[in-house]
């Protein structure tokens, strides 16, 4: 393959490893677990980043023989009743930004590229859909480079860094140290472990600077408004 097949195979095989995050974090019905397994069997091993390979076959071994009833129960306590490991990005760290600043940077990252939620699912800043997002940018940017589109090639590939270093960059850490010791079963300790060193993997890839959230918190609300801090950097 030439440089730009590789680079977009790259793209497309990280773009499919955010996908199966995004469904691994969403509520565990029976079409939510098959559609898992059926992504999990799509990746080639080939493809994982070498310093999680062996941490996605952990994973993906650990539901082979899922019981739906007990993974149910589990998310429900985890992420959903009794909440021992809250899934919101704004649930997490003493950040420079207020809930209601990140909920909104987040939003205008969503609308510039096309990206919506559909009524009655989770919030913006739900692991599910930050990761799915984040699938979206990788996609977007390797149909750039299959087309030669540079323009929309660096600016998908910006996007990509500032979104990862902004948000799930800062947050994934304490959620997945959190999850690690409060999951019982196999399935939610090795999505844990896997989730936080692919996330770590990615943001030494891209050189990302981040300043990590240091774990639960309760923050006062602000009300002043924000834009996309993509929009100040451009500004600058």
């Amino acid at each position: 393959m030439n440089t730009i097949e590789i680079k977009k195979e790259d793209l497309l095989a990280k773009a499919d490893i955010y996908r199966v995050l995004a469904r691994a974090f969403s509520y565990p019905d029976k079409e939510t677990i098959e559609s898992l397994k059926l992504l999990c069997d799509d990746i080639a091993v080939a493809d994982i980043p070498g310093n999680v390979r062996e941490r996605f076959l952990a994973f993906k071994n650990s539901f082979i023989n899922p019981a739906a009833e007990e993974m149910e129960a589990e998310y429900n306590e985890l992420f959903m009743t009794r909440m021992f490991c809250p899934a919101y990005e704004t649930s997490y760290g003493r950040n420079s930004f207020s809930r209601p600043e990140t909920l909104a940077d987040i939003s205008a990252f969503y609308k510039a590229f096309g990206f919506s939620i559909a009524d009655g699912e989770e919030m913006l800043d739900h692991i599910a859909v930050e990761m799915e997002f984040m699938s979206l940018l990788l996609l977007k940017e390797a149909y750039g480079v299959e087309q030669g589109l540079n323009d929309m090639t660096d600016i998908c590939d910006a996007a990509n860094k500032k979104f990862l270093g902004d948000h799930p960059g800062r947050w994934v850490r304490p959620f997945c140290k959190n999850l690690t010791e409060k999951a019982i079963t196999d399935f939610y300790k090795s999505l844990a472990v896997f989730t936080e060193q692919f996330i770590e993997g990615e943001i030494a890839c891209h050189g990302i600077d981040v300043k990590y959230t240091e774990g639960l918190f309760k923050d006062e609300i602000a009300e002043e408004p924000i834009t996309c801090s993509m929009e100040e950097d451009r500004k600058k």
